[in-house]
């Protein structure tokens, strides 16, 4: 009996271990069945060199006849007329501080009279005009963010507009005609009062002023591209920058295209065709990209360096132009399906995917276009384009983690 006994004992350890094993192995099974994945999405990546590049313009400096205080007519990077007044010098802050009023004087009254509305405005136009009054504050908030203080002001300006027009159409302003009428009264009494400029200065020509001189505006000029070389590109780097006299109160870009010149390798200037728009992004100016037109190639048989000179026809709200600075320069860009280098797998020779259709493993190749340190870019085909029958289309559920895979293995 006690034979048995031990015998159903025995029997009934052995079964117990071998239901545990198996649970054992059928719990290892489904937790290393489990896989990760990622939707194929398309992309565009782009290659890029960055590079120290010099901008050149053709610019006009400025001076004063007189040497005293500068009140200026016209804001920073502003477009002007030839014979523009620019500014005008006083011998003392008073003749400045009633330029500086007067200058407020105007651009209120310019405010206030493209506030009026007609009437083809409805109460109906209220919410578009939320709408924009909602969008100037976010783009004053991103420009003050970004330090460019031009824009906003002009989005300071949109804002005040819009926000006089909602008053006018809600009838919370019964209009503005008083409010212009005592502006210009103010006006006509500063301008009585005002003192006779020691000097004035005007623009010779049309372009856009900057007050910020850097010694370079007779250096680096379209005049020296035109006729450029390495040897000569170099030189203009040694050159010191001029000292002007005290009567210089800023310039005036007389072009409205202007350069990007850098200096590249050989091998680095073989991606590049002359002609051809390639994407400068320029890291001074909160990173502005920008199109820029390769207009040369400069090269020399005793250097392995080659000049590259891009002509960009943008002239953006302030924009950066300090002379020399950081530009990112897109060799050439790839768009595809992009795929985790993890995902990528060689069966029988041949460069592919895992992706889960359903809840079934299947292979799917990939003609790979580019690769950087974390993915790949693959060709990107339809399903419907039968000469690329079996290869990644978008929206496929690629497999980026995984063991044990296989065509035709079922995922629970």
């Amino acid at each position: 009996m006690n034979a048995k006994r031990l015998l159903t004992n025995l029997a009934v350890f052995l079964l117990s271990g071998f239901i545990i094993v198996y649970i054992i192995i059928q719990l290892v099974t489904n937790l290393t069945s489990d896989v990760e994945y990622a939707y194929a999405a398309n992309t565009i990546v782009e290659k890029t060199i960055e590079k120290e590049g010099y901008i050149v313009r053709n610019e006009t400096v400025l001076y004063a006849a007189s040497e005293g205080v500068v009140t200026y007519s016209v804001r920073e990077a502003e477009k002007v007329a030839a014979d523009q007044l620019i500014a005008n010098v006083f011998s003392s802050s008073y003749g400045v501080d009633i330029q500086n009023r007067l200058q407020t004087i105007n651009d209120k009254i310019e405010i206030l009279e493209k506030s009026a509305v007609d009437t083809s405005y409805l109460t109906s136009d209220v919410g578009k005009l939320d709408n924009k009054i909602y969008n100037s504050l976010v783009q004053m908030k991103l420009a003050l963010a970004d330090h460019r203080v031009s824009l906003t002001s002009q989005y300071k300006e949109t804002l005040l507009i819009n926000f006089n027009k909602r008053q006018l159409i809600t009838n919370s302003a019964k209009g503005f005609s008083d409010r212009i009428d005592a502006l210009q009264s103010e006006k006509e009494n500063l301008t009585q009062s005002l003192q006779n400029p020691l000097a004035t200065v005007y623009a010779g020509k049309a372009g856009y002023f900057t007050t910020l001189l850097d010694g370079y505006e007779n250096v680096f000029t379209t005049g020296a591209v035109e006729s450029l070389t390495v040897d000569s590109f170099r030189k203009l780097l040694e050159t010191p920058p001029a000292e002007y006299s005290a009567g210089a109160i800023g310039k005036v870009i007389t072009d409205f295209d202007w350069y990007t010149v850098c200096e590249v390798s050989r091998e680095e200037a073989e991606a590049f065709t002359v002609g051809k728009q390639y994407s400068l992004t320029f890291l001074n100016s909160s990173r502005e990209k920008l199109g820029g037109f390769l207009d040369k190639k400069v090269a020399q048989t005793d250097t392995d360096s080659v000049i590259l000179v891009f002509r960009i026809e943008e002239v953006p709200q302030d924009f950066d132009y300090t002379r020399k600075q950081t530009i990112r320069i897109s060799e050439t860009s790839y768009e595809g399906l992009a795929i985790p280098k993890s995902a990528l797998r060689v069966i029988d020779g041949v460069q592919g995917v895992y992706i889960l259709s359903g809840n079934q493993v299947e292979f799917r190749k990939v003609d790979i276009i580019y690769t950087n340190d974390m993915q790949y870019i693959c060709q990107s085909y339809l399903p419907t384009d039968w000469d690329h029958e079996g290869y990644l289309s978008l929206h496929d559920r690629v497999i980026t983690a995984g063991k044990d895979l296989y065509e035709g293995k079922i995922i629970d």
